[in-house]
């Protein structure tokens, strides 16, 4: 008997939870639903876990709905991300590359996974990382835990996503790679719904 009460305690507690973090992700969708632009500062931390290297970087996300996003650097400066559509370009440590994301499934899923961070869609980013969710209301914000249901050759196995809980806006994002690479992301100094110039999406001439 004892142990029947103490299943049915605990599944009681499992629905209740359930339910705490689909209200969570509610508000944070509904949130950010009415967003069509976001400008704000980031900082980032790369770790490279099989060497130890680390690398630190910082500079401006700007962000216009419905798929416009940039990542320009200051630090360094010439690194830039940039989605212009089904277009994805970076230039990471001084190796440009420009998909188009219909034709490269990998580069399409992270192209996803950024826009879907950015505009408060957690659920997106679980289902398009094959991922568990689970949520934490924390000092800090509403922190979405995604923890990849397989392991895969290229993708990441953990995503970490805290949003604010004034606003819900995204003030910080940690990716883990099953590669071992981890990205720390904190952001900062937000502008919603400004008019952003269209030249900062400018992908570079090759």
């Amino acid at each position: 008997m004892k142990k029947i009460i103490t299943l049915i305690a605990s599944l009681a507690a499992a629905i209740c939870a359930f339910g705490q973090d689909a209200a969570i992700l509610d508000k944070i969708e509904k949130a950010n639903a009415s967003m069509k632009s976001v400008q704000c500062n980031f900082t980032e931390n790369r770790i490279l876990t099989a060497t130890g290297r680390k690398f630190d970087c910082a500079g401006t996300v700007y962000f216009q709905g419905p798929d416009r996003m940039a990542m320009r650097f200051s630090k360094p400066a010439t690194d830039l991300v940039v989605i212009d559509g089904k277009t994805y370009h970076m230039n990471r440590f001084g190796k440009p590359m420009t998909f188009d994301t219909e034709k490269a499934p990998l580069m399409r899923s992270l192209r996803n996974t950024l826009l879907y961070c950015i505009t408060g869609q957690p659920r997106k980013v679980a289902a398009e990382s094959d991922a568990d969710i689970a949520v934490k209301d924390t000092k800090d914000g509403y922190v979405v835990l995604l923890t990849a249901r397989k392991h895969v050759t290229k993708g990441y196995s953990h995503i970490y996503l805290t949003y604010r809980k004034s606003d819900c806006l995204m003030v910080r994002m940690e990716t883990e790679e099953f590669g071992g690479i981890i990205d720390i992301y904190q952001m900062s100094d937000f502008s919603r719904n400004a008019s952003i110039d269209p030249a900062v999406f400018k992908i570079p001439a090759k």
